[in-house]
């Protein structure tokens, strides 16, 4: 068994914006458990409620600065949205773009 300190990173976000239930319900509680206990067996997982874009991008940068040298090798967003965008900010605030938040939060300086 590999070492938890020797396994790739997984980061895994969850929005804090949730209109329906469909993410936040009391049901989802567990789902979020079983699907980071999956995640577990293959990635050391650091998980985070967000609320904007820049709290993620925070987010990730705290996570390299606190395992350098390690690879974020897979990254899990939980959120409501459409083909081509995620909302992770609350109701009425710009959508995000899958472009635009993998090349903010995947940056060479980021």
């Amino acid at each position: 068994s590999v070492s938890e300190s020797q396994k790739p990173l997984c980061v895994y976000f969850v929005s804090a914006h949730d209109h329906n239930g469909a993410i936040l319900g009391n049901q989802l509680y567990y789902y979020h458990h079983y699907k980071i206990q999956g995640l577990q067996k293959h990635f050391a997982v650091a998980p985070k409620l967000v609320s904007s874009q820049d709290e993620m991008k925070d987010f990730m940068a705290s996570v390299r600065e606190r395992h350098a040298g390690r690879e974020i090798k897979f990254v899990d967003v939980v959120t409501h949205g459409g083909k081509s965008s995620l909302e992770i900010h609350a109701p009425g605030q710009p959508s995000i773009t899958a472009e635009r938040l993998r090349d903010d939060l995947f940056s060479v300086t980021g």
